[in-house]
């Protein structure tokens, strides 16, 4: 399939989720440096694993678009529900995050949290209508 401006859309929205994964993992530091407790370190090092997964699935998407994109609606097939089910972890994980360390760090706690919510927004409702916009109903 040629590269256009709807599939353009498609690839733009993985690729600002994969800079929001990175974001995550950041704030996940912050998280674990303004808490130290395990349940913080544990917060840190789920994000980072979620964040990997996530970032090399959409990256293999985008690679499949680019390369060889008569194969693109198998593999965003195939790896939709994996990046569904991540992006709603690394979402309650950052809003688990967000609510440990409101009491003594609000501007993280609500930085924390606006980005757990951007990311299941992103998941839930601009991923899902970019797709369709670009590829049409599955």
């Amino acid at each position: 399939m040629p590269r256009d401006a709807r599939t353009a859309g498609g690839g733009f929205i993985r690729i600002v989720i994969v800079a929001l994964y990175a974001a995550a993992v950041a704030v996940g530091w912050g998280i674990k440096e303004a808490a130290h407790t395990p349940m913080a370190l544990a917060l840190f090092i789920g994000l980072g694993a979620l964040a990997t997964v996530g970032g090399v699935l959409r990256s293999h998407v985008l690679f499949t678009e680019r390369i060889n994109g008569r194969h693109l609606g198998r593999e965003r097939a195939r790896v939709a529900r994996p990046l569904r089910l991540i992006d709603l972890a690394v979402a309650a994980l950052l809003l688990a995050g967000g609510l440990v360390i409101m009491g003594g760090r609000a501007v993280l706690a609500l930085i924390v949290i606006s980005l757990g919510l951007g990311i299941g927004a992103a998941a839930l409702v601009v991923e899902p209508a970019t797709t369709t916009a670009a590829f049409g109903e599955d």
